[in-house]
């Protein structure tokens, strides 16, 4: 069984088309859920418009209550579990699936099977394209525009401090949604911290074409950035960034240090738990010993730049 999980809020402007593209895909077995953050605008009523016509689309009830994207995609995730899908696929509502998204991954997944078993957690994620609110190309590539990149073996040493999962071009099966449900508080996002559970515990594979279109706009939840777009310290106040990417670093060692705790009660101790352990309670060592645990656990960001940046992040954290 294959189950499609939207959250969506308030996107009226799109949700029809991704929703359209989900119904032309030349695999049609699947179903789609949705749960609706409690919009204030049309969305409902679009979904409910579809839901009419198409059975396989419905809606999770949201009880009044409006949880924020991670949460949001949390209870979509608790949903898919009591259904007991095969193959989870994350989308969001402001994008376009090509045709082939389905098939091309789903013979991913059946490939890899045949290699490691059904047991075996698995992520499969894509490249994307880039495009303007009109669809208009603005990159063929994601990965080449933000200047990330797959990371096959180690996986876990980049996504310990930096994500190149995106989450609407992944798709997880039933054994990595079993072990990542329920969504623990503190996360930064639930497609990071999907990913680096898969890197350090199963297996990720990386299609490498685009087989979405992801839809830049003004009201992007996360968004792609170009690598100078995202270090760029004119687009806001310098020290407001800094303050803000202070705190977002201090989620990202919170991150790390859930997964450290689930490993150790797991009583899985070696050097994926070390990294993690390392990197969650680097603040408790003088700053200069900090640099030496980032040399040698090799935490890094995939771009000089943003390694710089990590490195003088984790030194100015306070103290513990």
């Amino acid at each position: 069984m294959v189950l499609i999980l939207l959250a969506a809020y308030n996107g009226e402007a799109y949700i029809k088309a991704q929703i359209e593209s989900i119904q032309a895909q030349s695999y049609q077995k699947w179903n789609l859920v949705i749960r609706d953050d409690c919009s204030t605008d049309g969305t409902l009523q679009i979904i409910d418009e579809i839901t009419a016509e198409d059975p396989r689309v419905f809606v999770l009830e949201n009880q009044g209550k409006n949880l924020g994207a991670i949460r949001n995609f949390g209870v979509l995730m608790e949903f898919a579990v009591s259904k007991n899908s095969d193959y989870i696929f994350f989308a969001d509502q402001d994008d376009v699936w090509m045709p082939l998204k389905l098939q091309t991954m789903l013979e991913v997944f059946k490939s890899k099977e045949a290699l490691y078993g059904s047991s075996l957690p698995q992520l499969i994620y894509s490249d994307l394209s880039v495009v303007s609110e009109e669809l208009v190309e603005i990159s063929p590539s994601m990965m080449q525009y933000q200047r990330i990149g797959h990371e096959e073996e180690g996986g876990w040493k980049v996504l310990a401090v930096q994500n190149f999962v995106t989450g609407c071009s992944m798709a997880i099966n039933h054994s990595l949604l079993r072990m990542t449900v329920p969504l623990p508080q503190g996360i930064v996002m639930h497609d990071w911290w999907i990913a680096l559970y898969a890197s350090v515990l199963g297996r990720i594979t990386f299609i490498d074409k685009p087989l979405v279109q992801y839809r830049q706009h003004s009201k992007n939840q996360v968004g792609a950035k170009s690598l100078w777009g995202s270090l760029n310290p004119f687009r806001n106040s310098l020290l407001d960034s800094w303050k803000r990417g202070q705190k977002n670093m201090l989620l990202v060692q919170r991150q790390a240090g859930l997964l450290a705790t689930i490993l150790r009660a797991d009583a899985v101790s070696d050097v994926r738990y070390d990294l993690l352990n390392a990197f969650s309670t680097i603040c408790e060592l003088p700053k200069l010993k900090r640099f030496k645990i980032i040399g040698k656990e090799k935490l890094h960001r995939q771009h000089w730049l943003l390694q710089s940046v990590l490195c003088c992040r984790i030194f100015m954290l306070p103290k513990k």
